[in-house]
């Protein structure tokens, strides 16, 4: 009998929760450099508060701020400039008998620590370089400040930023840019990340490899590179492994010859999943005495799809004849039918890999269903010149996925273009973006009906 889609996917999520104990247990360590959109394995913490000391917020002049209580254009305040800081520079110490009877100040650059003083008014602010006119006065180089400058202005302090104990980054957290500059701000260079998945790719069908009767009748292979690519966009280690003839032996020699590899952390084929006189996927897994998960899923496309954990290389039955658990590899098997096996990739095996990984699955947004030639009006969605006739139909038991286009024409409220229809063609999905999922229990989608969908790879 037949999985919901619902079902299917709760058993995904099952096999995904047994694998992901051994696989999160994984780590590798990388620089900041090549951590982006992995996943941190660990929590990281801010060690002390940052930043450590006070700085300058600005390229400008540290001063006493109630030294200019009086400052204005016809009677400005006049401070001495009695030398340089820099970043990175340790701050400046002026002692009260080292300066004139004219108040000191400090020429400061952006993220230099304020300098010191042994005088009565502490260095407490800054003011920018704009904002002072240079003079000399008795032979000193000084600035002219005509308006009042405010305590603690353009300084940054100290542990205002992060605190000492503030998490930069949480373990299960998939790493972003602003992870980085964080942890790059703590002096953090090196990060230990879960080591990606590693998937096999398979192919299958005889008309698609060199050994075709015909040339003329040999068919390219979509499958493979597309789901090659659309892994590898997503960030895991994936390897095409080749094409599988029609024949169980060949079926299952192949398979179990990447099994030895002992590389990958699961397989995925495409075709040869059904139940035809040349469709050996099933009796090969069976032959390698599989724990079968399910075949085929109340969805369209996409219904013959399989799920099963193979016995790896390193796997031994015991008495019982029972695999361990800890020792089998996840083996999708996907349809042939190009926009068929691109929908179970979507729907059946990322939500695998990120359950895996711990991650959620992709988020599911909410759009309103339009015609194509509405989708390229200038004007504004209009309910009343919605026709009366349903965008499609769809089997009310099932499941179903459709490449979509989303379109923004009704301020922020998402719009999708549902695409033409075909397990088959491959041209009404080179423009898709999305997917539409419509749940078991609809039989139609009219125009301005509200659907989920989701973004495609």
């Amino acid at each position: 009998m037949s999985l919901s889609y619902r079902e299917a996917l709760d058993a995904i999520r099952c096999e995904s929760e047994r694998d992901a104990v051994r696989f999160r247990s994984y780590a590798e360590t990388v620089t900041i450099y090549k951590a982006v959109n992995r996943i941190s394995h660990m929590t990281y913490r801010c060690h002390e508060s940052t930043p450590r000391f006070d700085t300058s917020a600005m390229d400008g002049y540290a001063l006493s701020s109630a030294a200019t209580r009086s400052a204005a254009s016809d009677s400005p305040a006049i401070f001495r400039v009695c030398g340089t800081i820099a970043a990175g520079e340790e701050p400046l110490y002026l002692e009260e008998d080292a300066v004139s009877d004219i108040q000191p100040c400090v020429e400061i650059m952006t993220g230099a620590p304020f300098p010191q003083s042994t005088r009565n008014q502490a260095f407490d602010c800054c003011v920018r370089l704009e904002d002072v006119l240079l003079v000399t006065v008795s032979g000193y180089p000084c600035i002219k400040v005509e308006k009042q400058a405010t305590f603690q202005q353009n300084r940054r302090l100290a542990g205002e930023d992060f605190s000492k104990g503030d998490i930069l980054v949480s373990a299960g957290e998939v790493i972003q840019p602003s992870h980085i500059m964080a942890l790059a701000s703590a002096g953090v260079h090196e990060v230990r990340v879960i080591r990606r998945p590693a998937v096999g790719v398979i192919s299958t069908g005889t008309e698609l490899g060199k050994r075709c009767i015909s040339s003329l009748h040999r068919i390219p292979d979509a499958n493979g590179p597309y789901i090659t690519a659309s892994l590898q966009e997503q960030g895991f280690e994936v390897d095409f492994l080749g094409i599988l003839e029609d024949n169980k032996e060949a079926t299952t020699r192949g398979i179990h010859k990447v099994l030895n590899m002992n590389r990958y952390d699961i397989l995925i084929s495409s075709g040869a999943v059904s139940t035809g006189k040349f469709d050996f996927i099933p009796s090969a897994l069976q032959s390698l005495q599989v724990r079968q998960v399910f075949h085929k899923i109340l969805i369209r496309p996409g219904h013959p799809a399989l799920f099963a954990k193979v016995p790896s290389a390193r796997s031994a039955l015991d008495d019982s004849g029972a695999s361990d658990y800890m020792d089998e590899v996840p083996f999708f098997g996907l349809p042939g039918n190009p926009v068929a096996s691109a929908a179970c990739l979507q729907f059946l095996v990322v939500p695998y890999l990120r359950f895996l990984q711990g991650q959620p699955l992709e988020p599911v947004l909410e759009a309103r269903a339009i015609k194509a030639e509405d989708a390229k009006s200038s004007v504004a969605y209009n309910m009343e010149r919605a026709a009366s006739q349903a965008l499609f139909k769809v089997p009310k038991h099932l499941d179903v996925f459709r490449p979509g286009v989303i379109n923004r024409h009704s301020g922020d409220r998402l719009e999708v273009t549902p695409m033409e229809h075909s397990s088959s063609k491959i041209k009404p999905f080179l423009g898709a973006n999305c997917w539409i999922h419509i749940p078991a229990g609809v039989d139609e989608i009219n125009p301005g009906d509200t659907v989920n969908i989701v973004a495609s790879h």
